[in-house]
């Protein structure tokens, strides 16, 4: 099995490995971990070299998985194991490893941004951002909101919310630079104080956004799964939503949602092992140990149906916003969006002070996104 997770996943990857492998009896598996784009020109590599080292199975994105299957690299799932995916899976979790009528992979992992909130300071869910930005009572000193403007993942759903709600044909919503700077003015009273800008930019933003959070100085953020378990320590009463609209009464945006996948490689002589160990990797309680781990969410519906035991931990939260996430785009086209909308981000994210509103405003007048 070929993965390019980090050291702790892996490691926790393998030792479920070893289990797997231990339960069926006279088996091996190893794992090779390389970088991404190794193992992406390894797998799309018609011919690969006769040194390489033969991959069976491959844990990827779920975006990678239209590619692969038009390269004919992967095993599409037989019926029976499609039926036992969908009895025990989320929903969500079996379409976003479905093209047409073909199902391409196992499901392993899901991940996705929500709203973290303090409780404290907002006792009922906030239902618009605005509300959250306007909100008259927070203490001196505490920043309502943030997040990391440079990127997509974390700004679409805000500007979507405010008028690109509807995806193109690329698979992404029509954020365009002067919607970015409509959102910019929607923003703008979180600069009043010109030091929280830099809540919004820069290196190591997650760091900074729990630190504050955990102080009790920052209300609210976007934030991942992952960072739940520096979260929960910090005995501040923990939310987690997904991404309201902008606007009372506007339409929740939707966080983008990717999957890793454990893929079967048409060329493996192990077909029925490779089938059931990533049957037992996605279906059995290895994945709600890996996911753990991980801090990732797991695909088994039966990891949510105790409520009292995922309320505290916020992961019933990022579920929410997994339901009503939208899909990462799996073509070129809405790939290129979004590095073209990073570049647009990126521009507003480099500067050492916030965005003047007449610079909003002349932006706005010009269609720009600078």
């Amino acid at each position: 099995m070929a993965t390019s997770w980090g050291p702790l996943a892996a490691t926790s990857l393998q030792q479920e490995l070893l289990a797997i492998a231990a339960d069926l009896g006279a088996v091996d598996i190893d794992i090779q971990v390389l970088d991404a784009q190794v193992l992406h020109e390894l797998l799309t590599r018609q011919a690969p070299a006769a040194e390489e080292l033969t991959v069976d199975l491959a844990v990827v994105p779920n975006d990678w998985l239209p590619q692969l299957a038009q390269r004919g690299v992967l095993a599409e799932l037989p019926p029976s194991r499609i039926a036992t995916l969908q009895e025990h899976l989320l929903g969500q979790a079996v379409l976003a490893v479905t093209e047409g009528s073909r199902v391409l992979a196992f499901p392993l992992s899901g991940e996705v941004v929500a709203f973290v909130y303090n409780s404290r300071f907002f006792p009922s869910p906030p239902r618009s951002l605005a509300e959250v930005i306007a909100s008259p009572s927070l203490p001196p000193g505490v920043v309502p909101f943030a997040f990391d403007l440079s990127s997509p993942q974390h700004t679409v759903p805000l500007a979507a919310s405010l008028g690109g709600l509807v995806p193109d044909e690329t698979g992404v919503p029509p954020v365009t630079p002067a919607l970015v700077t409509d959102l910019l003015q929607h923003l703008a009273p979180l600069w009043s104080n010109a030091s929280a800008w830099r809540l919004f930019r820069g290196d190591d933003l997650e760091s900074l956004h729990v630190q504050l959070f955990a102080e009790g100085r920052l209300a609210s953020f976007i934030g991942g799964p992952w960072l739940l378990e520096a979260l929960e320590p910090t005995g501040q009463p923990l939310g987690v939503l997904p991404i309201p609209p902008m606007t009372a009464g506007g339409a929740t945006g939707g966080a983008f949602v990717g999957y890793q996948c454990v893929s079967v490689l048409q060329t493996t002589p192990w077909l029925d092992l490779a089938l059931e160990v990533g049957a037992r990797l996605s279906t059995g309680d290895a994945n709600d140990r890996l996911n753990r781990v991980i801090r990732r969410l797991p695909v088994r519906a039966e990891a949510y149906r105790s409520r009292s035991s995922i309320q505290t931990s916020g992961a019933l939260g990022f579920l929410r916003a997994l339901e009503e996430g939208r899909s990462l785009p799996a073509n070129a086209a809405g790939l290129q969006r979004l590095r073209e909308l990073g570049d647009v981000l990126a521009g507003y994210a480099v500067k050492p002070t916030p965005p003047t509103s007449s610079a909003l405003v002349g932006a706005r007048a010009r269609g720009e996104g600078r």
